[in-house]
């Protein structure tokens, strides 16, 4: 789940600010879409945000982020303004926190207390730096493979991100939709 999580968002920050200009905005828009994100995520640090996914726990928190990612890929590859493209940065409070701070503590509750930190750098590593490298290079060619079409690489490599995350629910969801099927039945 993270690793999709990951291709995403990586490429998102690779290509916003290309996007955004040639959506027509400019740089100082995609400032004020970093600034949205970073302010989108306090409210689920500290706030209801958190209360919330606290109470659906880690599994559905983690599905409800891949369905919001959904949404959020398909509006950011269909859209056609700035300032829709700036606004889209909301999103990332409700799809970042829970994956920086639920994946952390699910991790530490199951991993021995001499390998908790381990465990959290062995299982998220990777997961990151392949979902770095994978989204900078693939999506890099995929942008490329696309421009050489003649079509616009940039909104068409994000509207894939729509499938990729929605690949990840279908395969998720089963599991997770047995297990709160499991735990209410106990």
């Amino acid at each position: 789940m993270y690793l999709f999580y990951m291709l995403c968002n990586s490429f998102s920050h690779a290509y916003f600010g290309i996007y955004m200009t040639h959506l027509g905005g400019n740089y100082a828009w995609v400032g004020i879409g970093n600034m949205i994100l970073a302010v989108s995520e306090f409210p689920f640090y500290f706030g209801p945000g958190n209360r919330f996914f606290r109470r659906l726990g880690v599994e559905k928190a983690q599905l409800f982020v891949l369905c919001l990612g959904v949404i959020r890929w398909l509006i950011v590859g269909t859209c056609h303004s700035p300032v829709i493209l700036t606004l889209t940065m909301l999103f990332n409070g409700a799809m970042l926190v829970p994956n920086a701070t639920q994946v952390v503590e699910f991790l530490n509750k199951k991993a021995p207390d001499n390998l908790k930190s381990s465990v959290q750098t062995a299982l998220r590593a990777p997961f990151s730096t392949a979902g770095n490298l994978i989204a900078s290079f693939g999506g890099g060619a995929l942008v490329s493979l696309f421009n050489g079409m003649g079509l616009d690489g940039v909104r068409l490599a994000y509207l894939c991100c729509a499938p990729l995350t929605l690949i990840a629910v279908l395969v998720i969801a089963p599991s997770v939709l047995r297990s709160a099927k499991t735990q209410s039945s106990s």
